[in-house]
């Protein structure tokens, strides 16, 4: 009789432990700066909130459309894309990361924008953003003699920088920070988030996004007090750059934890909710859209797509 009651008591802790972690709010992010911001929150709340790492964006869109994934940190015109493929089942709560695109050199030949011309400028990237915002910006200032080749990723990127097979490369964080740990003569030319704001009238070039799934979206004070973290998660690894790069390498959002510390101040990890923050992506999206409505699912998101706390 005691080890059937036991086996019951067993049971039903097992049980029990099976719905408090089914009752956990599911989050995923990125590896790199899309996650960056989420390491404070990773590491004090794990209670709460059930949190799964991707490599690529391309390895969550499945979870999110059969909503196996409640809230994602995922680029800013996937979220576009997702938005139009689930007929509007998905909103966006806050800007994460704002750009994160340099034009890096190897020979110090690039003292303005018109040094541009003529050069060779290597990139990865090709047909997604950063193929977009290198065109928008050539095409912006008029350089029309320059020749873009684009390699398979960043990490080819970086290493043919620090090789010094390449001069010229358009290069995200931390990517750029692994190059120039590797090979002081990398230096910054061009810093196009600043381009973006002068082509666009101090717009601002909206990289990554917090996305709520239908799943939890009338769960209002979950997403809010989740919202009100996030922020305080993303304060905490801006301001605190030592403690945040440990926390980033123990959760695997990235691996070096020096490379980390140095590359946090560019990589634009920021929060800003969608009453300040709807006016950039509408711009953003237009934009994008003007150039291929593919990169944003074929249509410009209305105003249903925005989740506003207030």
């Amino acid at each position: 009789m005691k080890k059937y009651f036991l086996f019951i008591l067993f049971t039903f802790l097992i049980t029990t432990l099976s719905f408090a972690n089914n009752d956990k709010i599911k989050v995923a992010t990125l590896k790199g700066p899309t996650g960056m911001g989420m390491a404070k929150l990773m590491e004090d709340y794990s209670n709460d909130y059930d949190f799964s790492i991707y490599s690529a964006p391309d390895q969550l869109i499945a979870k999110i459309i059969k909503q196996e994934v409640d809230i994602a940190a995922v680029p800013a015109n996937l979220a576009s894309i997702l938005y139009n493929k689930t007929k509007g089942n998905i909103k966006v709560a806050a800007i994460n990361t704002l750009g994160i695109l340099y034009i890096a050199e190897n020979d110090d030949s690039i003292n303005s924008i018109s040094d541009l011309k003529n050069k060779t400028i290597y990139a990865s990237g090709k047909g997604a953003t950063p193929e977009f915002i290198l065109n928008y910006f050539l095409e912006k200032n008029n350089l029309k003699n320059v020749n873009v080749v684009y390699l398979l990723n960043h990490s080819d990127i970086a290493s043919s920088l620090v090789a010094k097979k390449i001069n010229v490369a358009l290069i995200p964080e931390p990517f750029l920070t692994i190059a120039q740990a590797k090979n002081s003569d990398i230096k910054v030319a061009i810093d196009l988030n600043k381009e973006w704001e002068k082509m666009t009238n101090n717009s601002k070039l909206t990289m990554g996004v917090i996305i709520i799934n239908k799943s939890i979206l009338n769960s209002k004070e979950k997403i809010d007090k989740f919202l009100n973290r996030y922020k305080n998660s993303i304060d905490f690894v801006n301001n605190n750059n030592d403690l945040a790069s440990d926390l980033i390498e123990k959760h695997g959002i990235f691996t070096n934890k020096n490379i980390i510390k140095k590359s946090i101040p560019n990589s634009n990890i920021v929060f800003i909710d969608m009453k300040d923050g709807q006016q950039y992506l509408d711009n953003f999206y237009k934009i994008l859209f003007d150039f291929n409505p593919k990169l944003i699912g074929g249509k410009i998101p209305n105003e249903d797509f925005y989740y506003k706390n207030n």
